[in-house]
């Protein structure tokens, strides 16, 4: 058989095995011109490991247009630590945000919701199509050295290049 169709083939299974998840357990090497075994996947039964979480971050946002904006987010802090914080709009407080509400870490994680309904799109600025650049703050009460940030915008995808 031949030496590059062997090692085309062992690339091709490889190349599948590595983005379907698995490892693989080769034979003899080509150059020694013996018969060569063809790879043997391994599934992988270990699972992923979590990105590690620092002291406080800050991980996601979900806007819900007229509902809620959800900031998540994991901690190291220990359960039932409060948090305070802000929502900057172009680096101004957003003056509908509830500032003066504290937020709690539980199993590690945290999560911020604050309703949107009675608010207006132009109040919030939170609309598909703002070209406002939003930066949501999260610290420990009573230590803002331990502290998260999170930057979004919602000004889309970029337009289509004309043809």
């Amino acid at each position: 058989m031949n030496k590059c169709f062997i090692a085309a083939a062992t690339l091709f299974l490889m190349t599948t095995c590595l983005f379907s998840g698995c490892d693989y357990i080769t034979g003899a090497a080509i150059e020694s011109g013996g018969p060569v075994p063809a790879p043997t996947p391994v599934p992988r039964n270990e699972p992923l490991e979590p990105e590690p979480c620092g002291i406080l971050d800050a991980t996601g946002v979900s806007v819900r247009s007229g509902v809620a904006i959800t900031f998540h987010g994991c901690a190291t802090l220990a359960d039932g630590t409060e948090l305070q914080t802000q929502l900057y709009a172009d680096k101004v407080p957003a003056a509908w945000w509830p500032a003066d509400k504290f937020f709690q870490v539980h199993n590690g994680i945290w999560e911020v919701t604050v309703p949107l309904s009675g608010l207006s799109e132009d109040e919030t600025g939170l609309y598909v199509g703002s070209e406002i650049i939003f930066s949501f703050r999260i610290w420990q009460k009573d230590n803002p050295t331990v502290m998260a940030q999170y930057m979004f915008d919602l000004m889309g995808p970029p337009p289509a290049p004309e043809h």
